[in-house]
């Protein structure tokens, strides 16, 4: 799903110029590349559902999570952040 968005945001379409004119794009594709190499979905490597550590980050358990934060906060300094999602997919049926 997200490679489709990235392939429509690069597009020469009207819309997609529009969007590019007006905002910034910071595209994290992964935040479990680790955990994804050997199977796993949402886990890292640890095992770790990361999408269920956004509260309570630990910089050493949660490296990833922690480094999107500050990321994210430190874009707020300078930015005005409207908008950030996650496209993933469920651990849970």
């Amino acid at each position: 799903m997200i490679k489709g968005v990235i392939d429509f945001l690069v597009s020469d379409t009207f819309e997609a110029n529009i969007l590019r004119d007006n905002f910034i794009f910071k595209i994290i594709p992964m935040l479990n590349p680790d955990g994804v190499v050997h199977g796993n979905y949402r886990c890292s490597l640890a095992g770790c559902d990361l999408n269920r550590k956004w509260r309570g980050t630990s910089k050493a358990a949660h490296p990833v999570i922690w480094s999107v934060k500050k990321l994210l906060a430190k874009l707020q300094e300078k930015y005005e952040v409207i908008l950030y999602t996650d496209f993933h997919g469920h651990s849970r049926k």
